[in-house]
């Protein structure tokens, strides 16, 4: 489930995101474009309860690559993601001088679908961004804490849990440094998400409560 460095021949500077699936042949799949939306009962943070996000879609280089296919039918495989259910991939990260995440300032929260999973591609002259799991949004129930490498991926079952991650730091001060992860997540029990996605996909399977 490795996926090798993203670094070479690809532009880390933006925040990027797309909805995938695979075909009835088990092929990777562009559905288009879609905001990217959270309920407010699994992420209260300002910047991201009950908001619509756009991002920039991943490009077609980025999307061909061989590896790149292969860790998207590895991951669907994984979790059991059949044809035509949406797949959220979303590139992001910091790099530079300063000491804020993107991501960061969400506090426990959780991403509100079933398979969910953060596989870290670069991690340079930074401290932190340790993540936390609890069993409760609260976190008065610890289960974990782990720090992840380059080429480190967690696998979560984002519906029996919540998570957090700490901040990061610039070791160096006078290097540059990044942190660069891919998020990928799968069949939506967020209905505020589902709306979306069958809004943008009315052929899509979800995973939707009727």
């Amino acid at each position: 489930m490795k996926l090798v460095t993203l670094k070479h021949g690809y532009d880390l500077s933006a925040m990027l995101a797309e909805p995938l699936c695979l075909d009835e042949h088990g092929d990777v799949e562009q559905m288009g474009e879609c905001p990217m939306a959270q309920g407010g009962a699994f992420n209260d943070a300002e910047s991201m309860a009950d908001r619509l996000r756009y991002y920039a879609p991943l490009t077609d280089d980025f999307l061909s690559r061989p590896d790149v296919r292969a860790f998207v039918r590895a991951w669907a495989s994984l979790f059991g993601i059949g044809p035509r259910e949406p797949i959220l991939m979303q590139i992001t990260g910091v790099r530079g001088e300063g000491q804020v995440d993107p991501l960061q300032g969400q506090g426990i929260h959780a991403d509100g679908c079933k398979a969910l999973s953060i596989l870290v591609m670069n991690r340079e002259n930074v401290s932190g961004a340790e993540s936390h799991l609890y069993a409760d949004k609260a976190g008065t129930r610890p289960l974990a804490d782990v720090t992840l490498a380059p080429g480190d991926i967690l696998h979560l079952r984002d519906d029996r849990l919540f998570h957090s991650v700490d901040g990061i730091d610039q070791r160096d001060p006078g290097a540059p440094f990044e942190r660069f992860i891919i998020i990928i997540n799968s069949r939506f029990v967020d209905a505020f998400q589902n709306r979306m996605l069958r809004r943008h996909f009315p052929d899509a399977v979800l995973n939707e409560t009727r």
